[in-house]
């Protein structure tokens, strides 16, 4: 087969695997937006979870503050009827003090989360960009796959129609041929 006869190879078949592949990228890029989206709950889900430990380890922070002001008040004042106070004070304040620093533990817990979270969104919209890329080089493909079909139909339709337009004449000149034979005598 000749170059140019390797060039006149239908196109058809080849169009449909490209929108094939159009169509698969265009499933990915959904995938990609639906992933992106789930990622981005999930962020704002652990960001929600920070908030209320931080907020749970300010409550917590304000109430150790308030008992060691009243533990201050209570040393200050002269009590001669209790004389564990400061042992019991003592006591709820290394009480507030572990139940602060397990909301320190729970915010840094949510803090990490949260990060990590983050990163996953980051991950998942870097992901989705390099999909939609790849979506928009099939899409080219197709695109000039289908120009490249179109230019095809047209030139054969011109040549189809240039093939008729010289059988037409063909066939005119040829009666034109025998009526002027049939004329002579």
């Amino acid at each position: 087969m000749s170059p140019r006869g390797a060039q006149r190879a239908p196109l058809e078949p080849l169009l449909q695997v490209q929108q094939r592949r159009v169509d698969r990228a265009v499933a990915q890029v959904r995938d990609a937006n639906q992933r992106v989206l789930e990622r981005q709950r999930e962020r704002e889900a652990a960001r929600e979870r920070w908030r209320h430990a931080e907020a749970a380890r300010r409550r917590e922070m304000t109430a150790l503050e308030r008992r060691s002001a009243s533990g201050r008040e209570a040393d200050a004042a002269p009590s001669g009827e209790d004389l564990d106070a400061p042992a019991l004070l003592a006591h709820q304040l290394a009480q507030a003090s572990s139940a602060l620093d397990w909301c320190r533990a729970r915010v840094e817990e949510a803090r990490k989360a949260l990060e990590t979270a983050a990163l996953d969104v980051t991950h998942a919209q870097a992901a989705l960009a390099e999909t939609r890329r790849q979506y928009g080089q099939e899409r080219a493909r197709h695109e000039a796959l289908f120009t490249l079909a179109k230019a095809r139909r047209q030139e054969e339709g011109r040549a189809r129609l240039r093939n008729e337009e010289c059988a037409i004449e063909d066939l005119l000149n040829a009666r034109l041929t025998e009526a002027r034979r049939g004329s002579r005598p």
